[in-house]
């Protein structure tokens, strides 16, 4: 059995999906930094990007912060607001973004096509639904010279 936090940790590991601002994040330099700005998502469309260190979330000093406290404080119910505070390089002060979040669906299969006609397909986490964003993948790969499935950030998932 799982606690009500502990199903809401599956669900989202095993399909990507989550009620949040659509961002990623890491520790670096002790600093909570975005890693990640998903297309079509809250956090992108208010204009945070790759690089932005969060030192605020609703009006509370987030510099001291883990990643978790991080994410916890920034997701929420679907609709709500969050606002975020974030030091950018090349401002001397914070800027404020006030941020609706929404259903988020983070991938399991990012894709595209290098220089010299070479497909590549990052499969992130084997997970509900990358059987499927993998087969669309291919497809729109279809013509490409060769193709180089990359897995290294992969750390394995469940299958049906």
């Amino acid at each position: 059995l799982f606690t009500p936090q502990e199903s809401e940790d599956w669900e989202e590991q095993t399909t990507g999906n989550y009620s949040g601002v659509g961002l990623q994040i890491t520790l670096l330099n002790e600093a909570v930094t975005v890693t990640a700005v998903f297309r079509g998502f809250p956090a992108r469309e208010a204009g945070i990007i790759v690089g932005d260190v969060i030192v605020g979330v609703n009006d509370t000093n987030a510099s001291e912060w883990s990643t978790s406290m991080a994410a916890d404080s920034i997701r929420g119910p679907v609709g709500t607001e969050v606002s975020v505070s974030i030091q950018r390089s090349g401002y001397e002060e914070p800027l404020e973004f006030d941020i609706t979040r929404a259903e988020v669906h983070v991938p399991a299969v990012e894709f595209g096509i290098l220089e010299n006609e070479i497909g590549y397909v990052i499969l992130d986490r084997v997970a509900r639904g990358a059987a499927e964003e993998m087969g669309e993948a291919l497809d729109d790969l279809a013509d490409a010279r060769g193709l180089i499935i990359d897995l290294r950030r992969n750390p394995g998932g469940f299958l049906d």
